[in-house]
């Protein structure tokens, strides 16, 4: 029949060995209860071997799931053959506690349905125990791994396939490169906005690199993709003249001063961190003349119930932060032990007067490792300013972290890495160039094009340190092979170039028909073919009876240009290619129009 929600409504459940059904029904004034829909499916090889009690509340939470729009919100009457279902999900006492996890966890899922449970027994539930035994196949799909989405990364860095394809877009690039490839026009045909690259390509400081504009070795960017770097440079939140600093290294724009300036004025995390008031100008120390030669530490913390202990470098302005779980002298060596296995030892470590570094055991490890220790002032700690400094610097940094809501791990990290990769403003280089010799590779190298390709320039030094010499081998050349029929005693056999396959590889026509490939090592010519002959070999004496070898075209229509062999005798030999020894020529014009073999001719000078 049809649904009706004027009529009452009967839900029966039944389960087998291997299947479950349910049949939702409507009870009539007369006693009469007809169908509205019947379910039914087999048991998973897992709930095959549930206790028959657990597939009979399996069969109650099929049912009830099945036919949820018609039972929710409703009351119905929930028949099972099952007595003791009768107890544990009736509403007279709640589930017992020692009934099983399975059951409690369907308890919770029926609680949201209004029915009451009667027991039937099985010759009365026939319709439910029949589907029970006859089941509908289920068709088990495989299981599909699913892609999760756990974190978006919103700033993909930017590399130089990104810049080529955006400067063919960029109307002023564009024309740029066009300049380049095709020349520049007169100063006073170009429009304004075309007056600077103007002027810096008079200096021959504009070019092209692999599709992308470059000034020197910092490359242009194109208008849409400046927002993009901008956000690059300012993503540790340097600050204005760090981020000038970071700029000069990779990027230019025109007004890209101006442009750093009005983001940094502009943030709003640097403007909710930055003090009010600025220190004082500290007395500074010695000044240190060697990398990680004097060291200056302090702790940082608790901040957001973590704390760091700050290592910075005297001399190249280095700086390490270091998380620790507690101040002890002992835990404070180690951290340090493990930051001097990398760094060195330095000669000498500054510090306040704080427990850990007061505390007998820190300085038997200090002076156990030959470094001195020295203190500031007590009450003082503006003494020690690179490492208070230091631990603004950090602190600040954690804050920005936490007000963007970033792992505080990884942006710290990230900081770092363009903290040390920063000019300072005291040692004129970044502490990375001052400590290493050289900028550590950062996401803002993508973006500058490889102008120099290391593996082919390899494989061109790899030849020319192999050495030998090219040989000169012709189709049809009469040349002598090595026969490999028998690779342990290769025997000598005459043959004839049929084809040249490249530099190195001809096809050879042996004397008995057969084509072979051979390497030119593997050839060796023994009569040239005069058909191929497209040069002279001019062979000559010094004054010193030494002979000398130019090569010359042997076409008689070409005026040739030869040594200055003045009142010289020369012999002109016919060769089909050019000689190892042979020499460039110049000044003298060959007289004679054809050439002949081993015959004398005279030369005379140019006019």
């Amino acid at each position: 029949v049809h649904y009706n929600p004027q009529l009452p409504i009967i839900l029966a459940v039944d389960a087998s060995a291997y299947g479950i059904a349910a049949v939702i029904s409507h009870k009539f004034d007369n006693g009469d209860v007809k169908p509205i829909a019947y379910a039914s499916r087999t048991l998973s090889s897992a709930e095959k071997s549930y206790s028959q009690i657990d597939k009979e509340a399996l069969a109650i939470v099929y049912g009830v799931k099945k036919f949820h729009q018609f039972l929710y919100g409703r009351s119905f009457t929930l028949l099972t053959d099952h007595k003791p279902l009768i107890s544990i999900f009736g509403d007279k006492k709640g589930i017992p506690i020692f009934a099983a996890s399975r059951l409690q966890r369907w308890s919770v899922i029926l609680s949201t349905y209004n029915f009451k449970i009667k027991f039937i027994n099985s010759e009365s539930n026939g319709n439910a125990d029949a589907l029970s035994r006859l089941p509908i196949e289920i068709n088990v799909r495989d299981e599909v791994d699913l892609g999760h989405i756990l974190y978006i990364e919103e700033n993909i860095p930017i590399n130089h396939q990104d810049i080529a394809a955006e400067c063919k877009r960029d109307p002023v690039l564009n024309r740029i490169i066009g300049f380049c490839l095709h020349g520049w026009p007169h100063k006073d045909n170009l429009d304004k906005e075309f007056a600077t690259f103007y002027e810096k390509h008079k200096l021959n400081e504009i070019h092209i690199v692999r599709g992308c504009v470059l000034w020197g070795y910092r490359i242009i960017i194109p208008q849409q993709l400046r927002p993009n770097i901008l956000k690059e440079l300012h993503l540790s939140h340097l600050g204005i003249n760090k981020c000038k600093s970071l700029a000069r290294s990779y990027v230019w724009w025109p007004n890209i001063d101006y442009d750093i300036e009005q983001m940094c004025k502009r943030c709003m995390v640097c403007s909710t961190i930055r003090p009010n008031v600025s220190r004082t100008t500290l007395n500074p120390w010695p000044i240190a003349h060697r990398p990680w030669s004097r060291l200056h530490i302090d702790f940082l913390g608790p901040l957001n119930g973590q704390k760091y202990l700050i290592v910075i470098d005297a001399h190249t302005k280095w700086l390490e932060v270091i998380k620790v779980n507690s101040t002890t002298a002992d835990n404070i060596a180690s951290k340090l032990m493990k930051l001097f296995s990398q760094l060195g030892l330095p000669h000498s470590v500054v510090s306040d007067n704080g427990p850990p570094f007061t505390s007998s055991d820190f300085k038997t490890f200090l002076k156990n490792n030959g470094i001195r220790q020295l203190f500031t002032p007590p009450y003082h700690p503006q003494s020690n300013g690179a490492a208070e400094n230091a631990v603004k610097l950090i602190k600040q940094a954690l804050k920005k972290a936490y007000l963007e809501k970033h792992n505080p791990d990884t942006f710290l990290c990230r900081f770092l890495l363009d903290y040390r990769n920063s000019e300072h403003s005291s040692t004129g280089i970044s502490p990375a160039k001052a400590m290493f010799g050289r900028n550590l590779k950062n996401r803002l190298d993508l973006i500058m094009p490889n102008r120099y390709r290391t593996v082919e320039e390899k494989v061109i030094k790899q030849v020319e340190n192999f050495g030998g010499r090219n040989k000169v081998i012709e189709v049809g050349d009469k040349v002598i092979i090595k026969d490999y029929t028998t690779p342990t005693h290769p025997v000598g056999m005459f043959g004839k170039i049929a084809n040249k396959r490249g530099s190195v590889l001809f096809d050879v026509e042996t004397s008995t028909g057969k084509n072979v490939i051979r390497h030119s090592d593997q050839i060796r010519v023994i009569e040239k073919n005069n058909n191929n002959r497209n040069s002279l070999l001019v062979s000559t004496w010094d004054k010193n009876d030494e002979k000398v070898k130019v090569e010359v075209d042997k076409s008689p229509s070409t005026s040739q240009v030869v040594p200055d062999l003045t009142d010289k005798t020369v012999c002109v030999d016919v060769d089909s290619g050019p000689s190892t020894s042979s020499q460039v020529i110049s000044d003298v014009d060959l007289v004679q129009s054809q050439p002949v073999v081993q015959e004398r001719y005279q030369l005379r000078p140019r006019k």
